[in-house]
């Protein structure tokens, strides 16, 4: 006696449009020798696929690409036939189908910043919508360095924490899934990295010694990387266009330390940070109004206010604004460029 075929697969899945798909079966009963397998939609129940019986021992089966229309839900059967042509059918088993999400990630083919930062693009010629999405950075040769695991927040974009080293390719891939649980990608897009690598700064310092001929030096060295927000470009690869952006350092910049901040601005707004230095204890902003650069210095929930002298006419010119820091007295010097 021959007993209808169990554990099917695919079960409840949604696959990718215009590609085969497997289907498999365990055999029940006395042994398999013909199979058909029969597909219906669901809405009507009429069968828009129909293997025919097929002579054959064998519980897996390939449905042809484009053999059904996609964006439908349909039910599939499987009939098998013993030698005496005795038969048997499943229960009917869910069945989807869907386009791919077209996923694509605007490149020129550089990554101008050592930390890498990626958009992408989402569309689904059905209107499905996003359900997740996950970046991936590779090596030349696609060895994965990086991945930032599944996402949920729809925005397709993803900041990387490794390191680019300059004149180095790499490869980036954006994975997405669409509602119904379909897959698209938008493949391994080859970019160089191409920026100029970060000033390091040192601190030195040296002691001597009265019974020993030799001078101690010691240093510790202080690498900080900035970061973009909104529209951020380059100009003839010396000034960088904030107009519509930010520029702003969150990271390794110590308030309470000598320093020394110089800029050169250019066509700024007024009253608008002209940057932003936020530190581990604070932070530094300065901005242009009344004719004055003005600096503000907040520290444990102080604001100190630091105004140059009267710059004149530099809404049409460029500004150079010098900010030092020694002992923690700020001295503010502004001059109008030729």
């Amino acid at each position: 006696m021959i007993l209808k075929p169990s554990n099917i697969s695919p079960d409840n899945l949604t696959f990718p449009s215009n590609e085969p798909i497997d289907i498999t079966w365990k055999n029940n009963g006395d042994l398999q020798n013909a199979f058909q397998v029969i597909i219906k939609r669901i809405d009507t129940g009429s069968a828009v696929f129909d293997s025919g019986k097929i002579t054959s021992f064998s519980s897996k089966y390939t449905v042809p690409a484009d053999s059904i229309a996609s964006n439908m839900e349909y039910t599939f059967t499987i009939k098998v036939f013993n030698s005496n042509n005795d038969s048997s059918e499943s229960n009917p088993v869910v069945l989807r189908l869907s386009a791919r999400p077209v996923i694509k990630i605007p490149n020129d083919g550089y990554m101008r910043n050592q930390l890498a930062s990626f958009q992408a693009t989402y569309s689904h010629s059905e209107s499905r919508s996003l359900k997740a999405y996950e970046f991936i950075l590779y090596d030349e040769f696609d060895k994965v360095l990086e991945q930032s695991g599944y996402l949920y927040d729809g925005l397709l974009e993803y900041t990387f924490k490794h390191l680019l080293i300059d004149d180095t390719k790499y490869k980036v891939e954006c994975v997405a899934i669409s509602q119904l649980d379909v897959v698209g990608t938008s493949g391994k897009i080859t970019f160089t990295a191409d920026y100029i690598p970060p000033t390091v700064f040192f601190q030195l310092g040296a002691n001597t010694f009265i019974d020993k001929p030799f001078v101690r030096l010691t240093w510790t060295t202080v690498r900080i990387i900035g970061k973009t927000s909104g529209i951020v470009s380059f100009v003839d690869n010396k000034k960088i266009n904030v107009i519509d952006g930010v520029v702003y350092f969150d990271e390794g910049f110590l308030l309470n330390g000598d320093f020394t901040l110089k800029l050169w601005a250019e066509q700024f707004k007024i009253d608008k940070d002209i940057v932003t230095l936020v530190g581990d204890n604070g932070s530094l902003t300065i901005k242009i109004y009344s004719g004055r650069v003005h600096v503000f210095k907040k520290v444990g929930g102080i604001t100190l206010h630091y105004a140059a002298q009267i710059v004149g006419d530099y809404d049409k010119k460029q500004l150079y604004i010098n900010v030092q820091q020694i002992k923690n007295h700020i001295q503010l010097y502004c001059e109008v460029m030729p």
